[in-house]
């Protein structure tokens, strides 16, 4: 197209819907990771004002990462020695989310909103499979422990739906505990939660259907990897089938990443692209042959639900013939719109290149991790004028995490 012709016919910009929720246009902006709420537990006017600009910039719909549903207090009284009625959604609110969720919808009532959830049990995990990384093994969660996870889980989506969010995703990617209950990698159990797909699926499953009994069918997502990038791993043929079985179990929409810890420490030549944080996240793809990497395993899916392809998703004629061409019905977004929060209103517009102006280094990424590992409140922002420095600190970053052997969520 004519640079500064609109794309308002583009099927990208056509209206959508997942569930019951319907949206504006196809661009999503993925859940992006925020340091600020995780830690704080509260949500700033520096946050509201980074999703008042998303909201304003022309997205269809924003998926807030990643709310934690497991409380400090349920960890010190024991998953499995407490039930799990007697924890809340207050005992993990995140102060200010009702105001985020309405600074979206006023800022522009045609934006959806999402929260994506996940659990982390420091020490625990699906199967006592050792950690590259620090050489311990985690303790396996017992099934009293699964089905506490289970309420925790439905009590916060439960919690997002009456702070007025639009629905809710969960986060079954990038190596966290969701994530390592479907992959065959990581678990290794030999009771109903392990075996086979539909058994690596069963946990899943469960929180599925204790949110239905709660919130009848508000939307809930679900984020799962394509490939987790390790031997042994999710691969094509594996997520086929059990993406099969969430989206017929009832799950309102599948999006499509890949990526664990562990693939951090693969060459280049085994991964196919620079093994920098995160493994979600490559970098050096100007060459759009690079881009949309998840794109074949979008692809292989066979499922009733839409299918979001998020990674790599930088040029918008790219885009449109992606959804022309079938297996994609929205496109999810990230790091372009650290950069550009409006990019979805320019490229609608067909103002400027319609590449985006990201140059998926990770630097972005780079911080978070800082950040994580110094529990400090940082704000996701874009280091692009500081590019020589910030890929300096990456390899030294990611030489100090094999040398040392960081540990990492299992």
């Amino acid at each position: 197209m004519t640079v500064g012709s609109s794309r308002e016919d583009y099927r990208l910009f056509s209206p959508s819907s997942i569930g019951p929720l319907r949206l504006s246009n196809r661009l999503v902006r993925s859940a992006t990771w925020d340091p600020t709420m995780v830690f704080s537990r509260q949500v700033d006017d520096a946050t509201l004002e980074t999703y008042r600009r998303l909201a304003s910039g022309g997205i269809g719909l924003i998926i807030v990462g990643d709310f934690g549903v497991v409380s400090t207090r349920a960890l010190e009284c024991g998953l499995d020695r407490n039930p799990a009625s007697a924890f809340t959604y207050d005992d993990i609110r995140i102060n200010g989310f009702a105001r985020l969720a309405d600074a979206v919808h006023r800022e522009a009532p045609g934006t959806s909103i999402i929260a994506q959830v996940s659990a982390h049990v420091p020490g625990k995990g699906v199967s006592p499979v050792p950690s590259p990384f620090s050489g311990r093994a985690p303790e396996p969660l017992s099934p009293d422990e699964i089905k506490a996870l289970v309420a925790f889980f439905a009590t916060a989506i439960e919690g997002v739906r009456d702070d007025g969010f639009d629905g809710a995703q969960l986060h079954a990617a990038h190596g966290g505990l969701l994530c390592r209950f479907l992959s065959p990698y990581s678990n290794k159990r030999h009771d109903s939660y392990g075996g086979s797909s539909e058994g690596r699926t069963r946990f899943l499953l469960e929180i599925l259907q204790a949110t239905r009994a709660r919130v009848g069918d508000f939307p809930v997502l679900i984020k799962m990897n394509g490939t987790d990038y390790v031997p042994g791993g999710i691969d094509i043929e594996t997520l086929a089938e059990q993406a099969a079985f969430l989206a017929e179990a009832g799950f309102d929409a599948v999006e499509i990443s890949g990526g664990m810890y562990e693939a951090l420490l693969l060459p280049e030549e085994e991964l196919g692209f620079p093994p920098v944080p995160a493994a979600e996240s490559h970098t050096q793809i100007s060459d759009p042959a690079k881009q949309s990497y998840f794109l074949p395993f979008a692809r292989a899916l066979d499922v009733d639900v839409p299918v979001i392809l998020t990674g790599g998703n930088l040029h918008a004629e790219r885009l449109e013939r992606i959804l022309l061409e079938g297996g994609v019905d929205l496109i999810g977004l990230s790091r372009p719109l650290i950069r550009e929060p409006d990019l979805p209103k320019r490229w609608r517009a067909g103002q400027g290149p319609a590449t985006a102006s990201c140059l998926s280094c990770n630097g972005c990424i780079y911080e978070l991790n800082e950040s994580c590992g110094r529990h400090a409140a940082r704000h996701v922002r874009c280091l692009v004028n500081e590019e020589p420095a910030r890929l300096g600190k990456a390899k030294r970053w990611l030489d100090d995490w094999r040398e040392r052997g960081l540990s990492r969520p299992t």
